[in-house]
């Protein structure tokens, strides 16, 4: 009982803390102590998966499988330790095996939908990563992006329109963050609606503190457009925010070369 006793201490309070090899050196200690303890190898696997030495997570999740100890983390530790083989195939089992056990898990969902995109089956990872959308409270703006690839990259009439949909699904619930409006608008241009890719460039400028670069970049959609004035406008508008920046900024090497990227495009235009 003692020696129980001790082991759930270690197990408890060891893992939040410490470096990484540190905790891995630990746990490797804990488990020559206490060698029948298959739960210490399936938390030495999830140490080395974070590691990313994925053959040595692999042996010690499948230990714990060979001794009989199949629970959903394990199941996922496998699958992801496969990630580095040629055996996607056998990663998607064994993450398939791990959701029959605990299909509510979010992690292993969306560790399916990631496998199923290298796996090269965008529609079913599109369909999985909004999936987790729905189900998650508050998802991050990575899933809308991952989803919006998949759909990009899934084949299929209206897909585009699907991979638009969920960017904007996201801007609804989580916000207008710039990384997702930028996705939006450049889904816009690729499919050469330059009107809704304007209309959101122009949103960006109207709540950017600095507006010399989303002017630039509404000038370039200006261009494919083929309007060259409006495209000129922004550009001496752009050189004009530079200018109202303190002498200290303006000499930072950022705005240094986007001071030149804007000269040059307008060089371009007028001559």
């Amino acid at each position: 009982m003692l020696l129980y006793s001790t082991l759930l201490v270690f197990h408890t309070f060891l893992f939040p803390h410490g470096d990484l090899d540190r905790r891995i050196n630990d746990c490797s200690q804990l488990i020559t102590q206490f060698p029948d303890s298959l739960s210490l190898y399936a938390d030495r696997g999830e140490l080395y998966l974070q590691h990313e030495d994925f053959d040595l997570a692999r042996e010690d999740f499948s230990y714990c499988l060979s001794k009989g100890f199949q629970n959903a983390n394990v199941l996922e530790g496998l699958s992801r330790s496969m990630v580095a083989t040629p055996t996607l195939d056998s990663a998607l089992l064994f993450i398939n095996l791990s959701l029959d056990k605990d299909s509510s898990s979010f992690s292993a969902i969306e560790w399916k939908a990631h496998l199923l995109f290298l796996l090269h089956n965008f529609c079913e990872s599109a369909e999985g990563y909004e999936g987790l959308i729905r189900l998650l409270p508050n998802p991050s703006p990575t899933l809308y992006l991952d989803a919006s690839n998949a759909w990009v990259n899934c084949s299929g009439p209206g897909n585009i329109g699907n991979a638009i949909a969920i960017i904007k699904s996201g801007m609804d619930r989580i916000g207008a963050l710039h990384v997702l409006q930028k996705e939006l608008i450049r889904l816009y241009v690729d499919q050469k609606d330059y009107k809704g890719a304007l209309i959101e460039q122009s949103l960006w400028i109207d709540r950017a503190t600095y507006k010399a670069s989303p002017l630039l970049e509404r000038a370039r959609i200006y261009l494919l457009a083929g309007e060259r004035d409006l495209a000129q406008i922004d550009l001496e508008n752009a050189l004009i925010e530079l200018s109202k920046l303190p002498p200290y900024k303006q000499g930072v090497p950022g705005m240094v070369e986007l001071k030149e990227r804007i000269e040059h495009l307008l060089t371009q235009l007028k001559g």
